[in-house]
């Protein structure tokens, strides 16, 4: 996982409580090395692929590329065959590029409800309470905000957010997606639950890091 340095993770801060300071609003932020750890995926294809390679011993027998080869040979390649697979799956670049893009949204998506959830975003004053998830290997986000602010914003607003914060997280500019996207939840805060009188800090505004 791309690890924040102190100076990125002060730089969000500073932008959560700058924009919070201006409204009701809430915002959370988190950062996942990954949403799910995808074992049935690595499993499935590390199996198909070592049961392809008594039928590739077959093939290169009739072309004569090899000599008969014994049941005990076939059995060992297909062992080390599985476990190099289970390995090499576990690379991030390799394993995003075998992970079918509706599986990848999918688990994303369940991943951060389950932290909206977790931090009691639901539980805010005002229901204006928004999280900023990304998941650094599907290199998605996900924009979760809060009934209050879903009866007053229209969804096209958070899909520009979100569709700029993707573009940073796949150049490797994360702090500077989360800046961005904070300053611009912030500003949709301010215009509708702009703070009058007191207005208490009721989440953490460090950003959250899950391994």
């Amino acid at each position: 996982m791309q690890k924040l340095s102190s100076v990125e993770k002060e730089a969000i801060s500073n932008a959560t409580r700058e924009a919070e300071r201006r409204s009701y609003g809430e915002i959370v932020t988190v950062i996942a090395a990954s949403s799910d750890a995808y074992h049935a995926v690595t499993l499935l294809w590390s199996t198909l692929v070592s049961l392809l390679v008594p039928a590739i011993f077959l093939m290169l027998d009739r072309l004569h590329l090899v000599t008969r080869t014994d049941i005990s040979t076939v059995y060992n390649t297909q062992l080390i065959v599985f476990i190099l697979l289970l390995m090499l799956l576990r690379i991030p670049s390799i394993l995003r590029a075998i992970l079918p893009a509706t599986l990848r949204q999918l688990q994303v998506r369940r991943a951060a409800q389950m932290q909206f959830y977790t931090h009691q975003l639901q539980h805010t004053r005002h229901r204006c309470g928004i999280l900023l998830y990304v998941s650094v290997l599907e290199r998605r986000v996900e924009l979760l905000a809060d009934q209050g602010i879903n009866d007053r914003v229209p969804p096209a607003t958070w899909k520009t957010i979100t569709d700029n914060f993707i573009t940073r997280v796949r150049r490797e500019e994360i702090k500077q997606g989360f800046v961005q996207a904070i300053e611009a939840c912030g500003a949709v805060l301010a215009q509708h639950f702009p703070a009058e009188g007191a207005n208490t800090n009721e989440l953490a505004d460090e950003v959250l890091e899950k391994n």
